[in-house]
């Protein structure tokens, strides 16, 4: 077996990094598979050996099929993308668009909300107890879940998904996915369509595929929604006692004293109490007892400083337990999303299929040498300039165990001095199998290899044969049996 001569690559097709990929070139790389699966053969095969080609120089990437795949897309886009029009970008882009429009939403939805638990008529104070109950006590609830979302296992994890909104939400992106992908199938013809409406199809699937990369970015997502909802209640807030006169009480029906309502404040006005203190950040105990709203007596046996002191308290309590968990939370999903993106091994079936078949493009029995039926095939490989890398020795001919179902003795001359070229010794070939019963593969391992002493022995597969169990059993057995 021998490579190809190598070449140069060029620079301005393949950036100089080489397997960082995107959400959007994922995106472009489900479409292309979809899309040259309507090429034909000869196309198909002229691509491959222009990539083996381009990589020559660089023979560590045919190892990688993160590169090796990333190389593939960029020559995919230069020969077959419409120039003006990318499907991961497009779809990149329209989500984009989406997540802003859902932040928008979120964040007239926090004004909103804020603005109806402080209404205030001039005969009641707002009462502050669902405004609390809201923006401090579930908010600090759900940082709790989304610190755990992010701490526990991701099997233990996933069982979260249904409180943070991510299943809920996982379907509607899916079916917001499908109509974005239909509107630029719309756009497009003939075969650019129907691989687009093919992998509009496939989303589900897709989703199973990179679910932990969606997961992460929804995540993520979810968090910058947030994060605009608590903008607008913030905002909200501060507006209204700015520009209007508010008071602001608290009242319940249960059995609860204004100094178990203090300790509780104290506790919960903790992570911005060492730079607003008591009186400041959060209402003293007088303060609490002078805003108690009693229904008999009304507002005007309450003072007016007790009535205001609350809106510090409100607003911090917005910042620190629904921006700053949020923003944070929001951060580490975009990190955790890259990392899982930067670590997908693209080792499923399709991918596989296409990096072992352009990896095959380098494994030939061809020789740029000119020769006539005649002429020994073994010989004329063997003093070919482009294999000769390696002058066969004089050892004892290596041991070959061909596992190959379409090997022939047609090839045989040209697989054996290819091998022996390779080795840098003569060899014999012994055709094999071992995809049988385990105990069948031992015996028949140790009876072949039971006279070699010294001889080498090299085991040949075919090039799209992956590393399944028999393959390695094989391996392992064939190891003992000439230790």
């Amino acid at each position: 077996m021998a490579d190809h001569q190598r070449t140069t690559p060029t620079p301005s097709l393949f950036p100089k990094k080489t397997d960082d990929w995107s959400i959007g070139d994922l995106g472009d790389f489900e479409y292309a598979i979809r899309l040259e699966s309507r090429n034909s053969p000869i196309e198909i095969k002229t691509r491959d050996k222009e990539i083996q080609s381009k990589l020559a120089a660089e023979p560590v990437l045919f190892l990688d099929n993160r590169a090796l795949l990333k190389r593939w897309l960029e020559v995919m886009r230069s020969e077959s993308f419409s120039p003006l029009w990318r499907p991961g970008t497009f779809s990149l882009n329209a989500i984009g668009i989406a997540s802003k429009t859902v932040g928008a939403i979120s964040l007239l939805a926090g004004a909103t909300t804020a603005s109806a638990l402080l209404s205030y008529q001039g005969i009641e104070p707002a009462n502050v107890s669902a405004f609390i109950g809201l923006f401090v006590i579930f908010q600090f609830t759900l940082a709790i879940l989304s610190l755990l979302f992010v701490t526990l296992p991701s099997q233990a994890g996933r069982e979260l998904d249904r409180f943070l909104g991510i299943r809920l939400i996982q379907p509607l992106l899916i079916h917001c996915l499908s109509g974005i992908a239909r509107l630029a199938a719309s756009k497009v013809k003939d075969i650019h369509r129907q691989a687009l409406e093919e992998a509009t199809g496939d989303l589900k699937g897709l989703w199973a595929l990179y679910g932990k990369l969606f997961r992460w970015k929804l995540f993520s997502e979810i968090q910058f929604w947030a994060i605009a909802f608590n903008v607008g209640a913030l905002l909200a807030t501060l507006l209204l006692v700015v520009f209007s006169d508010r008071a602001f009480g608290w009242q319940t029906t249960l059995q609860f004293d204004s100094e178990t309502l203090h300790r509780i404040i104290r506790l919960s006005a903790f992570p911005w109490s060492w730079l607003f203190g008591e009186g400041s950040g959060f209402p003293t105990l007088q303060e609490i007892e002078g805003s108690r709203i009693a229904l008999k007596d009304g507002i005007r046996s309450l003072n007016s400083e007790n009535l205001v002191s609350w809106w510090p308290y409100l607003s911090l309590g917005i910042v620190f337990y629904g921006l700053v968990p949020r923003f944070v939370f929001n951060l580490l999903g975009r990190y955790k999303s890259k990392r899982t993106l930067d670590r997908l091994s693209f080792s499923h079936a399709e991918a596989n299929r296409i990096a072992e078949r352009i990896r095959s493009e380098r494994i030939h029995f061809d020789s740029d040498s000119r020769f006539t039926k005649a002429d020994d095939p073994a010989e004329n490989i063997a003093n070919d300039a482009n294999h000769a890398s390696l002058s066969p020795s004089s050892e004892s001919p290596a041991l070959c165990l061909v596992a190959s179902d379409s090997f022939d003795s047609k090839s045989e001359a040209l697989l054996k001095a290819a091998l022996s070229n390779t080795l840098g010794q003569s060899c014999d070939l012994l055709t094999i199998q071992y995809l049988d019963e385990e105990n069948r593969i031992e015996k028949t391992s140790i009876e072949l290899l039971a006279n070699v002493s010294k001889q080498s022995v090299a085991i040949v597969f075919d090039s799209w044969m992956p590393p399944i169990e028999e393959t390695k059993h094989f391996i392992r057995i064939t190891r003992k049996s000439i230790q």
